[in-house]
């Protein structure tokens, strides 16, 4: 009874401090900045500062409070801009001003990130974290239960209803509370998993794993895997051990049991990048369903019909004599796989038709060109690190300072095309660089005018280390390593998540344009910043000492 009443006081003292202990600045800053929507991030900076009107960032070369990165990428981004003579380019004065104010967003945001870790007590912050999880999952889970719902099937990643609107893309409509593409919400529950791991806080770490899991985001997955591998070899007792094993156990069950597709589509483009076997010989180039078929589609589909009604008639007059075989089970005919709707479209896209006259109108060559691509066995994401390679090892002068924000690889190169790729941008202001249209671009418009099954993460060319080397040269990319990487790394623990949650945002640095995402980034420097106030120091331990 004595320790019923101690866990009821403990229960009540979360729940009110829940209500009462928490950073509303900082949980309505992070939930306007992680949404997808540019305006509802400009309206979290609007918000944070009109509460808190502060611009002492207290940059310095030694024991800087911020990270200088921010600061020389702006910088270099200027130098190119006057080195190259791109200021007689007004188009490109709009693409510069862009690329400035991204950069100037993430510093706003990591200054008001670190106010608040500063100013905040324990209790508020472990609320207000708690509090954001919360909300992730039971949005998570919404998303899951709504595609329950619709398609009638308590596992949709083997639903093939819909022209295969769910099945093995299922994991694409878990968003979580940014409402940004799954893979968001996977790297910020992978955070979450590497988090309450450290502060052995069992419960919420399965939790966090499960939301992560939902989002069937097979790259983050293997990130993870990594980050677990290196907690489990360095730094976890016996009890975190044993959570990480159960944590590995329920991606591989996730994989094997619930969507069994997702393991063979890992294990298949494995098999592409490192067998003699052509990567891209069977990919289907997108097409309008509303062609004539020919003699032997007809054919094929008249054969399919006619064996599906055979089966079904053979059961039927089977069925005709069960009374008298008791031991024989009643066939009630399935759904025809065959049919229209249990087929992934091929339609071609209003997108895709855009892309296809945009490349034929600027290509000369792009027949041969995406005939080549179909023998390639490495993914676009490799492919695109050549690219940016070879780049700079044929212009030997871009590579201290790159080629100049938006002329090469970035989420922004890409807006500037005007193609709606991403978000809309001005056609009369459209600017594309030859170095980018030749190459990145290129790239994009063979994989995404092709059908849906190579729309993947693995084959789109953002990275972090594309663009900070193909735009900002080695300078940017010496600056992301030791400015802004090693930045973190000085306020090292040995029992802090410092170290994996580092190797998730590095890893997670080859797969996208992180920094201008405005949402990812900003979650892994909040941890950062709590872990370095608390010393590597359990933020629930030292919660629970200021409540007594």
């Amino acid at each position: 009874m004595k320790s019923l009443r101690q866990y009821e006081k403990i229960r009540s003292s979360i729940t009110q401090n829940l209500y009462q202990q928490v950073d509303w600045k900082l949980f309505v800053f992070l939930s306007l900045l992680l949404d997808v929507k540019l305006w509802m991030k400009i309206l979290a900076l609007l918000f944070i500062y009109c509460l808190r009107f502060n611009f002492k960032f207290g940059l310095r070369w030694r024991k800087s409070r911020l990270p200088l990165f921010y600061i020389m990428v702006m910088g270099i981004a200027v130098l190119d801009w006057l080195l190259y003579g791109l200021y007689s380019n007004l188009s490109y004065g709009l693409v510069l001003v862009n690329g400035l104010f991204f950069w100037t967003f993430c510093l706003l945001a990591i200054h008001q990130l670190k106010l608040s870790v500063d100013r905040s007590s324990a209790v508020a912050l472990r609320n207000t974290l708690l509090l954001f999880f919360i909300f992730n999952m039971v949005i998570s889970l919404s998303n899951f239960l709504a595609i329950v719902i619709e398609t009638g099937a308590w596992n949709p990643y083997l639903y093939q209803g819909l022209f295969q609107k769910y099945f093995i893309s299922t994991g694409d409509y878990i968003k979580g509370l940014s409402f940004d593409t799954s893979t968001t919400n996977a790297l910020i529950n992978a955070f979450g998993v590497v988090f309450f791991l450290n502060n052995k806080k069992i419960a919420l770490t399965l939790c966090c794993m499960v939301a992560l899991i939902l989002t069937a985001s097979n790259l983050t997955n293997i990130i993870l895997v990594i980050a677990l591998t290196f907690s489990f070899l360095f730094q976890s007792d016996r009890d975190q051990k044993s959570t990480i094993v159960l944590c590995l156990g329920l991606i591989a069950l996730f994989l094997v049991r619930v969507s069994p597709q997702n393991n063979e589509y890992v294990i298949s483009a494995a098999k592409k990048m490192f067998t003699r076997e052509a990567a891209l010989n069977n990919l289907r180039p997108a097409i309008n369903t509303t062609d004539t078929p020919t003699l032997e589609v007809r054919r094929i589909r008249f054969a399919i019909k006619y064996l599906d009604s055979a089966r079904e008639t053979w059961a039927s007059d089977k069925l005709k004599g069960a009374s008298i075989n008791s031991w024989m089970k009643p066939v009630i005919p399935g759904p025809d796989i065959n049919g229209k709707e249990y087929q992934s479209s091929m339609d071609t896209t209003p997108f895709q038709r855009k892309m296809i006259n945009f490349a034929n109108t600027h290509y000369k060559d792009t027949a041969d060109y995406f005939k080549k691509m179909r023998t390639t066995r490495l993914p676009g994401k490799v492919i695109a690190m050549q690219e940016t390679m070879r780049f700079l090892q044929n212009h030997p002068s871009r590579i201290f300072t790159g080629d100049g924000v938006g002329n090469f690889s970035s989420k922004l190169a890409f807006r500037a095309t005007a193609l709606n790729i991403g978000v809309k941008y001005p056609e009369e202001y459209s600017y594309i660089d030859p170095d980018f249209q030749n190459n990145h671009l290129r790239l994009y418009l063979f994989y995404f005018t092709q059908h849906k099954d190579v729309h993947s993460i693995i084959h789109t060319p953002d990275s972090e280390f594309n663009q900070l080397l193909g735009e900002y040269g080695l300078a940017g990319l010496i600056s992301l390593l030791v400015f802004y990487l090693g930045w973190f790394t000085v306020y090292f623990r040995k029992t802090s998540c410092s170290a994996p949650l580092l190797v998730i945002m590095t890893c997670a640095f080859f797969t996208g344009y992180w920094f201008e995402q405005l949402s990812v980034v900003v979650f892994f420097e909040l941890l950062m910043l709590l872990d370095m106030k608390f010393k590597g120091e359990s933020i629930f331990a030292t919660a629970l000492k200021q409540e007594k």
